[in-house]
């Protein structure tokens, strides 16, 4: 039996399109919140975990529940808001996830296979849906150019 690749833990933040390195200590993110705070913002911290998000050859989604629980808590514990799991899309997994750990569960939705309600349903806080839409408007312009 071989042991599901864990990716370390992903220490840096998107803030207007640039990577920063960050902390998961708290004191980071407690400054961060008294910063916002103090400039009027309504601060939520949407952690993001990419353990699904590993292409070909990867374990099974169900093999990397235990790395990804592991993040959520640590993501908790440092003061995260939410939990954002792109890439998990097995619904009885986004049950799991959604109800082994703390944080409202934002899932990527690809296509419209699955409702919003199902998701809902299945404990889902937050939809977010990825590069879809995007990709389809530009692929409508390009046809739209070419006709």
């Amino acid at each position: 039996m071989t042991t599901p690749y864990h990716p370390p833990l992903k220490r840096s933040i998107a803030i207007a399109g640039h990577k920063t390195s960050i902390s998961l200590e708290p004191v980071f993110w407690d400054a961060l919140r008294a910063a916002a705070e103090a400039a009027g913002v309504d601060l939520f911290i949407n952690a993001r975990t990419d353990v699904f998000f590993q292409g070909k050859g990867a374990p099974p989604a169900a093999e990397l529940m235990g790395a990804a629980l592991e993040r959520a808590a640590a993501y908790r514990d440092a003061g995260a808001s939410g939990l954002y799991v792109p890439g998990l899309g097995d619904l009885d997994l986004i049950g799991r996830m959604a109800a082994e750990q703390d944080l409202p569960l934002n899932v990527m939705r690809m296509g419209d296979t699955v409702s919003v309600e199902t998701y809902a349903q299945a404990g889902v806080a937050r939809i977010s849906h990825g590069p879809g839409p995007y990709l389809a408007a530009m692929k409508a312009v390009g046809e739209a150019a070419l006709s």
